[in-house]
Parts: structure tokens; C-alpha cells; sequence
């Protein structure tokens, strides 16, 4: 079923920090552009004109890809296109754009914003500038915000996502993980748990979760040398099938395929959030309509060539006869 529940869109396709388990570290981002108000009104009005149809009545946004939506110079008029045609998002950071200033006016959107998530693998400062790729300065300006969240009225749904591996998920101990010739030697089995601790010390009322199972997004991070997920995808998703016949990451049908309108910052419609480097492109919202996109054989043979490819080693793949 081709239903559209959840867009990404990415409106501005920068981001600040260089973490160590994203291809943003090792690769160079691809060409990017503060999307204008005028391009955002177009896709949005586009999106909502199709609700009832191939887009559900309560799609969601999500503002995300390899981006900071907190860098985007119309962050507020922004909030205020989706706030007039009722749809919501979810504000995806690193921390370090969180400043009082932007908590504030986020605030002021609560009806749009339902939530807050911020992607922060450590607490340590020293281990936290080795994760991130930034200087110290930063780690200091991010807990003057995480400190300004802490000690004012939360209104907005807060939590911090931390990225990293556990014992568990390392190939050869039960789980998927192989590490390669330039994994980072500050990253061990142990720091996750270490660093919560450290976190739940500082801030014991956040919600803080550990997310002890990375992913190579298409194969980036093997292609670098850091860890590969090849052995571990194929041996626990592959078994005895024989082809990818849906992807699990989505609601209903074959996830991503169905369910997932992913727009970068200059208008194009491309399949997936792993698709780092726009391979899997088969149309472009700003000038085409959305019914024409999705509806096209275009799609499908690009959605065909991304099974083939792309997908081979993605832990969300189902495969079957």
C-alpha cells in the first residue's frame, strides 16, 4: 500500500559536527542550499493538497538527513508554514545549536514542535571532541544550552539519543558489528554505558537513552574502513531468501519504499535516508507534482535498482522468495 505517512525533508543540507559513525566525517557532504521560504511553501502546500490520498491526514515532518534544522536561516518562518497548515515535526540536533535563544522560539511553536531530540554520543568533554569532530569551545556552548533546558520550564517533549556500541552488538560476540583498519580507537564496547552515567550524574531528570546499534549508511562507513555491517546483515537478514521483498524502517507496506516522501534541499525525491550521496533520485517536488512523482515508473525502477544495491546490506531489509 503506497501510502505516505511520514516526510523527511531537509531544508538546508549542512551539518556542523563530523561524528564518528557518520559518513559526514569521512565523506563530503553533498551540494547544499538554504531551501527559500518561497521553495517551502511550494512543497508544503503540495504535500497538504494531497492529504486524504497518497499522503496520510496526519503525515508527519521530519526535518532530517545529514543536516542541523537549528543552522537553517528560516527556522521561524518555517515553523510558521507548517503551523498554518497543521502539521508537525520534531526538532533533530546535535546540541550545540540548542542555544537559549533558539529554546525559547521553539517554545513559541509547542503546537508544532512535539518534540526535541538531541543526538549526543558522549559526556566526557575529551571523549565527546573525539566523537563529534568538534572543538572544545562547542562542547562548551552545548552545555550552556543543555543547562539553560535543564533549569527552565520544559514545554516541548525533550530527550537525548546517544549513539554508540555495546558488547552486544560487536561481530564475534553475537552481533553485527565488524570493526576495520580506521575504527576509532576511542570508541570501546564500554563507553556507552559509561557516559550515560555520566549524563544521568549531571541531568537526571532528561530522558536519556542509549541507541547501542549503529548503522552504515550505504555502505559508507565499510567503504572508509571504520566498521562494517556486511557479514552480520547477511547472516541474521538473509539466510535462505533470496531477494529483498520490503524494508521494515516504516509503518505499513514495504516501509520506506511506501510510506516515506524524502526531500533534499534542492526539491529532489529520492528513496531512502541512507542514500547519502543522492543515487536513488527519481523526481523532484519543485518542479513536478507529487501525484506525477509517485505515481511514475521512474519510481519503481529506481526503488527496483535501490533493492539491488543499496539495500543488499541494510539491517531494515526483508528479504524473502
Amino acid at each position: 500500500m503506497d501510502l505516505i505517512t511520514t516526510i523527511q525533508l531537509d531544508p538546508n543540507g549542512f551539518c556542523n559536527a563530523k561524528c564518528w559513525y557518520c559518513p559526514v566525517r569521512y565523506e563530503k557532504l553533498p551540494d547544499y542550499n538554504n531551501m527559500s521560504v518561497e521553495d517551502l511553501t511550494t512543497i508544503l502546500d503540495k504535500i497538504v493538497k494531497r492529504k486524504g490520498a497518497e499522503v496520510s491526514t496526519d503525515v508527519f515532518v521530519y526535518t532530517a538527513h545529514y543536516n542541523e534544522i537549528l543552522l537553517y536561516s528560516y527556522l521561524k518562518e518555517f515553523l510558521d508554514l507548517l503551523r498554518t497548515r497543521n502539521l508537525k515535526t520534531m526538532i533533530l540536533s546535535n546540541g550545540t545549536n540548542l542555544t537559549p535563544d533558539k529554546y525559547e522560539l521553539l517554545l513559541l511553536y509547542k503546537d508544532v514542535v512535539v518534540g526535541i531530540n538531541l543526538n549526543i554520543p558522549a559526556f566526557d568533554k575529551t571523549k565527546w571532541i573525539h566523537q563529534v569532530g568538534l572543538p572544545e569551545n562547542q562542547y562548551d556552548k552545548m552545555i550552556i544550552n543543555l543547562d539553560y533546558v535543564y533549569n527552565h520550564s520544559n514545554k516541548i517533549e525533550f530527550s537525548i539519543g546517544m549513539n554508540g556500541i555495546n558488547s552486544t552488538f560487536v561481530l564475534g560476540e553475537g552481533g553485527l558489528l565488524g570493526r576495520m583498519s580506521n575504527f576509532p580507537w576511542f570508541v570501546s564496547s564500554t563507553t556507552l554505558h559509561e557516559e550515560y552515567d555520566l549524563f544521568k550524574e549531571k541531568y537526571p531528570n532528561f530522558n536519556i537513552y542509549m541507541n547501542n546499534d549503529v548503522i552504515d549508511r550505504n555502505n559508507l562507513l565499510e567503504k572508509n574502513e571504520v566498521f562494517s555491517l556486511r557479514v552480520g546483515n547477511l547472516l541474521n537478514n538473509k539466510k535462505d531468501n533470496t531477494k529483498i521483498i520490503g524494508c521494515c524502517n516504516g509503518n505499513i507496506g514495504e516501509g520506506r519504499f511506501d510510506n516515506w516522501l524524502h526531500i533534499n534541499c534542492k526539491g529532489d525525491v529520492f528513496v531512502c535516508c541512507n542514500d547519502y550521496n543522492y543515487e536513488y533520485i527519481f523526481g523532484n517536488i519543485l518542479e513536478q507534482s507529487l501525484e506525477d512523482i509517485w505515481s511514475s515508473e521512474r519510481r519503481q525502477v529506481v526503488i527496483q535498482k535501490a533493492k539491488n544495491d543499496m539495500c543488499q546490506t541494510c539491517r531494515s531489509a526483508i528479504w524473502g522468495r
